[in-house]
């Protein structure tokens, strides 16, 4: 009776699953870009210390349910592997790096490597879709906001993935990085008006009008690149200047409003985007109020789930 009832258990398990997880990866992925915002090289700055990188580094621990004491099973198809944090997830930022173990041979195969800054807002979103890369050990997700939905790099997906069910409410930690930065380049364009918006002015169809964009929210995919990738626009909303350990350079951290939603009274959802000197192309630094676009790389972790 008792094994009856674990095998529909596990058999729905299995059903969700299949529902949440998409294998098949076809997009290329840039992970090198997302070094761009910190160092000049990458193989200068990055993978010619990777050897000290991999030997100070600490395991990160994966996520523990706080509610309950029992696990999901694996599934037959991931592979194991962990993550590593230099110098310690504890600070403040630095760089994680993903392996991946080969059992039969007791060997360990480094698998990729990013940035992460322990900035960020905590979100509480329904889980929309895991996109598995094809080094199984990487993924993108894919969340629901309500009128659209988000997608960003998981940084711990290979060790919290069994967690993850379809349409499940988690709580996750998002950061945006930015690839660049600056002021609003264009505050207004001109159009010419459609026949139903000239009803509306009572204008004659085709009359030219300036549409103001300053202080447009806008947060879209680039084409081409990555599900993780977005370009982005908006007012500052809170700013903290801090300084970057792992490439010592000054960065600030900028709370957008990117998004808007208006249905019985308007929504705002704002962001903390990362915008390091490197990237912000102006000359006096970020602050509360300025109008800024750019483009920018989504990352964020699992931080709590739901009581069960």
């Amino acid at each position: 009776m008792f094994e009856s009832i674990k095998k529909i258990f596990s058999s729905k398990l299995d059903n969700e699953r299949a529902l949440t997880f998409d294998y098949a990866d076809e997009q290329e992925h840039f992970v090198g870009s997302h070094f761009n915002p910190f160092f000049e090289s990458v193989e200068a700055d990055i993978l010619d210390n990777l050897p000290h990188y991999m030997e100070t580094s600490r395991v990160v621990l994966p996520y523990k349910n706080a509610f309950s004491d029992e696990e999901p099973k694996e599934d037959v198809r991931w592979q194991k592997g962990f993550v590593l944090s230099y110098p310690e997830e504890e600070s403040s930022d630095g760089l994680g790096l993903i392996c991946g173990v080969v059992s039969e041979e007791k060997a360990i195969t480094f698998i990729s490597m990013f940035p992460w800054i322990d900035k960020g807002q905590e979100y509480t979103f329904a889980l929309e879709k895991v996109y598995v890369w094809s080094n199984a050990h990487e993924a993108h997700l894919e969340v629901d906001i309500g009128f659209t939905t988000l997608c960003f790099y998981d940084m711990h997906y290979t060790i919290n993935k069994k967690w993850y069910i379809k349409d499940t409410s988690y709580t996750f930690k998002i950061l945006g990085i930015a690839y660049s930065a600056s002021l609003r380049k264009v505050t207004e364009i001109e159009v010419d008006t459609s026949e139903e918006v000239a009803q509306f002015l009572e204008i004659e169809p085709g009359t030219k009008r300036n549409v103001q964009l300053t202080g447009m929210s806008m947060f879209i995919p680039i084409d081409s690149w990555d599900r993780d990738d977005y370009a982005f626009s908006g007012l500052i909303t809170n700013v903290e200047e801090i300084v970057i350990a792992f490439s010592n350079q000054k960065a600030w951290v900028c709370s957008t409003t990117i998004l808007k939603e208006v249905v019985a009274e308007e929504i705002e959802y704002d962001i903390d985007i990362l915008i390091t000197e490197k990237v912000w192309e102006e000359d006096e630094a970020p602050k509360v109020g300025d109008d800024i676009e750019g483009r920018v790389w989504l990352q964020g972790k699992l931080t709590s789930m739901p009581m069960k």
